[in-house]
């Protein structure tokens, strides 16, 4: 269990951004698991496997011919891929990764209210030759503070106020 304690001293209203970033070794052929969500990319010029910007509900993408693809199994490092996508409207507080050959999971579990996105990023080899998937839990999108104020996905602190806020890992078999 982790547990955040945010104190605000001042009489200002401050925005934040506050996201785990558990970067997971994986196999070809893992499951990723998130809970019923809408996702979209970070950064088409990044992405390989979504092509097109707007919304989708995972597991399903559009790729760049306008194909709906899955996005939840892990390709191999061969495939030399990379995805970065946010995930939103989140059914429940919690994702993850299934190992196939041992039917583990390796899960985080929070309180949607605490963080209400989840940042998805993969390596398959496409981004600096790594090969691994860093799921962030997380209290804003965008990554870009002003913008997260504008668009309303931001979180606040309140002046002189304290916040806690909690995530739990867990390895399931």
């Amino acid at each position: 269990s982790i547990e955040y304690f945010f104190e605000n001293q001042s009489r200002d209203r401050i925005p934040f951004l506050l996201k785990q970033h558990a970067a997971i070794v994986i196999e070809a052929g893992d499951e990723i698991l998130l809970p019923d969500c809408m996702i979209e990319p970070v950064a088409l010029e990044f992405s390989k496997l979504i092509g097109q910007p707007g919304k989708s509900r995972f597991p399903s993408a559009i790729d760049a011919n306008g194909k709906k693809i899955q996005i939840n199994t892990i390709p191999p490092a061969s495939s030399q891929l990379q995805e970065f996508y946010y995930c939103s409207e989140l059914a429940i507080g919690e994702c993850g990764i299934r190992n196939q050959a041992t039917q583990s999971a390796l899960k985080m579990k929070f309180d949607s209210a605490d963080f209400p996105y989840v940042w998805v990023f993969q390596s398959y080899g496409g981004w600096k030759n790594h090969y691994v998937l860093v799921m962030e839990p997380a209290t804003t999108i965008p990554y870009d503070l002003e913008v997260a104020c504008q668009n309303g996905t931001v979180a606040y602190l309140e002046p002189d106020a304290i916040q806690q806020r909690r995530l739990r890992v867990c390895l399931e078999r």
